[in-house]
């Protein structure tokens, strides 16, 4: 009957009662059979799974379960690492796979790894010795780009204090030729912005502007008052109280549609440079 109850079980087609059928499972100690009940149920009972192995104390259970299924949920292996260290006997075979796993996932820092194998008395630094040697090299290497990239920027800010103080100090002759909002040739009365809109600089007839008032390029303005905006709210802002305002904001958005409201919290400090 074992054999009939997995073919049904992993029939695609067969409109089980999931939830009856993992009681009558657990009745009948039948643990093929809600292996593959949890299986079927996707994703979101991944973890299930891997907890019904590790409560059976079953370390194959644990690790094929990874294998075949972290692919598509790869908190599975940060699980495992937790149920690992916790294990009277030290694993280091199956450890080591796990590590290579959450390395190429980058699922944990190097630190919070370090910290999760000392809760094992029998854990040594060889055992993640190979592990933080690539982890220091690829941290060597990252901060090698960084400076890179510092000086790069260090470069373009110095090219633009310069510009400012050509653009406040010394005249510039134009010879823009077109309206930088209609296209059309332009002709008296004229305003030219003393910015260049995608390396175009910005003239306008005055009757393609929104105001006479107009002290600011339409074309550039919005861009500048957000960086405006950024640096007002980091000079203004304490980086511990921009910390405890974020948190304080993902929090609350928790409340609402999950992933829509958490994701725009984050995406609206990012775009404000305070994380």
């Amino acid at each position: 009957w074992e054999e009939h109850a997995l073919a049904l079980i992993a029939d695609a087609k067969a409109k089980l009662e999931v939830d009856g059928a993992m009681v009558v499972c657990r009745m009948h100690a039948f643990d093929a059979g809600l292996v593959k009940l949890l299986a079927r149920q996707g994703p979101p009972a991944y973890r299930h799974l891997l907890d019904h192995h590790a409560a059976r104390g079953d370390l194959r259970g644990v690790m094929d379960t990874c294998e075949q299924l972290g692919g598509s949920e790869p908190q599975l292996w940060v699980e495992a690492l937790h149920w690992l260290a916790s294990q009277p006997a030290l694993h280091e075979k199956e450890v080591g796979r796990v590590l290579e796993r959450i390395e190429a996932e980058q699922l944990l820092p190097p630190l919070v790894v370090v910290q999760v194998l000392a809760q094992h008395p029998k854990a040594t630094l060889a055992l993640v010795k190979r592990f933080m040697t690539r982890a220091l090299a690829s941290e060597a290497a990252r901060i090698k780009e960084d400076r890179g990239v510092v000086g790069v920027l260090a470069d373009e800010t110095a090219r633009m204090r310069a510009e400012i103080s050509s653009l406040r100090t010394q005249a510039r002759v134009v010879q823009t030729r077109d309206c930088s909002a209609c296209g059309q040739a332009l002709d008296l009365p004229s305003v030219h912005f003393a910015c260049a809109h995608q390396g175009t600089p910005c003239s306008f007839h005055q009757r393609c502007l929104m105001s006479d008032k107009d002290k600011e390029c339409p074309l550039c303005g919005p861009e500048a008052a957000r960086v405006r905006g950024i640096a007002s709210s980091s000079a203004r802002a304490p980086p511990a109280q921009v910390q405890e305002s974020f948190f304080r904001e993902l929090q609350a958005a928790e409340s609402g549609p999950a992933d829509l409201s958490r994701f725009e919290t984050i995406a609206n400090y990012f775009s404000k440079s305070l994380i």
